[in-house]
């Protein structure tokens, strides 16, 4: 395996652990931030469950990525592995970006759009 190609894996590995650390921030920024007691359920926000779906779909998309990218190394097919390959790295991308989108929005409308006593629910 060459440079560049442990460089594109790592950066693959690097995403998933964003995602997964987003996620766990998430829930700590709803407990801590908003204030929401540990004893009561996340309150169900669509942004907030969109960015846990997208952070979730980066994980399987990084994951497919670094299968195929490894599978396709030793095949030397070039033509077909930069197709099959292409794409879960473009949905791993844009997934991790909508995701990160998603959790902001959520975080600006809870935190400085809504009333103190609306934050709670």
């Amino acid at each position: 395996m060459s440079d560049v190609q442990a460089l594109f894996i790592d950066n693959a590995k690097m995403y998933a652990s964003l995602s997964t650390g987003a996620v766990v921030l998430s829930i700590a920024f709803v407990r801590d931030v908003l204030g929401v007691p540990k004893d009561r359920p996340i309150p169900r926000n669509g942004w907030l469950i969109s960015s846990w779906i997208f952070f979730g779909l980066t994980i399987l998309a990084s994951t497919l990525y670094q299968y195929l990218l490894a599978k396709h190394l030793q095949d030397n097919t070039f033509l077909e592995s930069i197709v099959s390959v292409t794409f879960p790295f473009g949905i791993m991308m844009a997934s991790f970006y909508l995701g990160a989108f998603c959790f902001a929005v959520m975080a600006v409308t809870k935190t400085f759009v809504l009333p103190r006593e609306d934050r709670r629910s």
